[in-house]
């Protein structure tokens, strides 16, 4: 695990950006189904920014943060797709949704402090024996390539870390 830690200017950057996702979403969320209020999907996208984040200053990479690509576009760079969990222990957890060319990166923790776990290629990753009941697809943290070999891998282009 790799301790990445982001500065205030950061997390203001992400907590706007998360507020612009909210915004631009106004009656796209169903959070009858998420359980959340619009303030707590507003925090969780925070923190998913902060995730985000933490994965592009790791790799020495410009972060923006994307608003309402919905899948359209990888989270940082071309294509890494950032999942975030509060857990330090949590699994990755990928959906149909996610696109199947991009790596997932797996980031625990909570502003400022993260934890950058491992990758793996979203494509591998979906296996019948890691689906749930309800489509997900979790793969636990030890299934994870070390993040520091992604640069060495098929699937970095030019990542500075």
């Amino acid at each position: 695990m790799i301790l990445v830690r982001l500065n205030h200017d950061e997390e203001l950057n992400c907590a706007v950006k998360a507020l612009e996702r909210a915004v631009g979403s106004e009656g796209m969320n169903d959070y009858s189904v998420q359980k959340l209020n619009l303030f707590q999907d507003i925090a969780r996208n925070s923190e998913a920014l902060g995730a985000e984040n933490a994965v592009a200053k790791y790799f020495d990479l410009p972060f923006e943060g994307t608003v309402n690509t919905f899948k359209n576009q990888a989270d940082v760079a071309w294509n890494l797709e950032v999942k975030h969990t509060p857990w330090k222990n949590g699994c990755l957890i990928l959906r149909d949704r996610d696109r199947a060319d991009d790596v997932a990166v797996l980031v625990t923790g909570n502003s400022p402090s993260y934890y950058i776990v491992g990758w793996i290629p979203i494509g591998m990753a979906r296996r019948p024996s890691r689906q749930r009941s309800d489509g997900s697809y979790w793969i636990n943290p030890s299934d994870l390539n070390p993040i520091e070999n992604l640069n060495r891998s098929i699937y970095a282009r030019n990542y500075q870390a």
